[in-house]
């Protein structure tokens, strides 16, 4: 898969709202994709 088409999917599934509030949790290194990872936070908030 090549970059252009990986940055399409990602428009398609996430509303401009969410990409613009959270530009800087997700990012491009490479022209072509081998691997994709994620991440989540699992901290236990206390009220």
């Amino acid at each position: 898969m090549n970059i252009a088409k990986f940055e399409q999917s990602i428009q398609q599934l996430f509303d401009r709202e969410s990409l613009e509030e959270f530009r800087d949790d997700f990012g491009f290194t490479n022209q072509t994709i081998s691997t994709i990872g994620y991440s989540t936070n699992l901290s236990i908030r206390s009220n």
